[in-house]
């Protein structure tokens, strides 16, 4: 957990849909071990520290919106939904 909270403070992680749709499908998976599925989607979800990363807009939805004329910049940032940009004042 040290390293993962290491990592934050230099990065923000962007989280793609398909992970989380892989760490969801672990809860209907039939281990035959110990190991829960319900823990290990814990274990997962307790690395992701949600508030401070950011999550990806699902691919498709770019495709989608590139088809019908939107354009989208691809300058290495993540593309996340349903967000707006918020300029804070500067004071000196």
């Amino acid at each position: 957990m040290d390293e993962i909270r290491l990592l934050y403070n230099f990065f923000t992680p962007n989280i793609t849909p398909i992970l989380v749709t892989e760490i969801l499908g672990d809860l209907k998976k039939d281990f035959k071990k110990e190991i829960l599925p319900q823990k290990r989607v814990i274990d997962f979800a307790k690395k992701l520290l949600p508030y401070i990363c950011n999550v990806n807009t699902y691919y498709n939805n770019l495709i989608e919106n590139d088809l019908l004329g939107v354009t989208t910049q691809l300058d290495f940032r993540p593309h996340v939904g349903n967000s707006k940009p918020v300029i804070s004042e500067v004071t000196l």
